[in-house]
């Protein structure tokens, strides 16, 4: 039996605010200096090795995180001024400092596949994986630049498994107000697609497995936004649906509360917590 799972981890603005001094000098003797220079334009990294790697010390357990970096950004990106005025980071000493309590973050949770909205790229990607690239267990990192040329924003992974496919994108557009739309948008129709998103698959021992990272529009409570909204969760639900019929586990991961096939309420977990997936029980479905 297939089973869509919807992991939905409520790592906000609490969660990325600055450490204090004590708990950066703390930090910083674990994993060293993560001091880097502010560049230019970042770049993807979208390609998975010939001969996937399964780099778990557990391999009966699954553990995924959802986290929302909040402008993960240490290459300067001018359209939206970020590290600048434009983004919570003023400076690059601001940037760093909230790459550092990133990757503290990480150290504590010790996901095996932890995916980050709100990262402008691979460089960014990079200078988190360094910290762990020592253990046996390391990350390797995967990003499919997204089409938001505003803020620059992407949605990425670091994980110690291996895709087996190459992170792509479902480039489809879908016209609004979708048929049944419950936005109460009576503005012209038109068309909209998912700018930030990747999807890829895994293959875990027997289970084929499927997974979206996505960030959906913001401000859904505007009515224009909620139509773009329902334009976009029907462009991904093409590429799920197809991804269900043929017999994958399919995991969503995404910033914005969703409700799953089987429930009526979302799945949400708090600050610092992670989904935990026992495989050995999945294997008897």
């Amino acid at each position: 039996m297939c089973h869509l799972f919807l992991i939905l981890v409520a790592l906000l603005l609490a969660v990325c605010s600055h450490p204090s001094a004590s708990a950066s000098s703390s930090f910083a003797s674990r994993v060293g200096d993560l001091s880097f220079s502010v560049g230019s334009s970042d770049h993807d990294c979208p390609a998975v090795p010939s001969v996937p790697g399964d780099r778990r010390t557990d391999k009966s357990v699954l553990r995924v995180v959802q986290y929302n970096a909040e402008w993960l950004f240490t290459d300067y990106f001018a359209n939206s001024n970020c590290p600048g005025t434009g983004c919570p980071w003023e400076n690059s000493t601001a940037a760093n400092t909230h790459l550092q309590y990133v990757t503290n973050v990480i150290a504590t949770l010790n996901p095996d596949i932890i995916n980050f909205c709100e990262v402008e790229g691979c460089d960014e990607l990079s200078q988190v994986k360094a910290a762990f690239t020592n253990q046996a267990d390391y990350y390797n990192m995967y990003l499919k630049n997204g089409t938001d040329s505003s803020t620059g924003q992407n949605v990425g992974v670091l994980t110690k498994i291996d895709p087996i496919v190459s992170l792509y994108r479902n480039d489809n557009r879908v016209s609004y107000p979708v048929p049944g739309s419950q936005c109460g948008y009576h503005g012209t129709s038109s068309t909209y697609g998912v700018s930030k998103h990747y999807i890829t698959e895994y293959q875990i021992g027997s289970m084929k497995l499927a997974m979206v990272g996505l960030h959906l529009l913001a401000f859904p409570d505007d009515v224009t936004r909620c139509a773009e909204r329902e334009a976009q969760a029907t462009v991904l639900q093409q590429s799920i649906s197809s991804y269900v019929s043929k017999g994958y586990e399919v995991i969503v991961l995404a910033m914005q509360t969703i409700l799953t096939r089987k429930h009526s309420t979302p799945i949400m977990i708090s600050p610092y917590r992670m989904s935990s997936i026992s495989l050995k029980e999945r294997s008897a479905h």
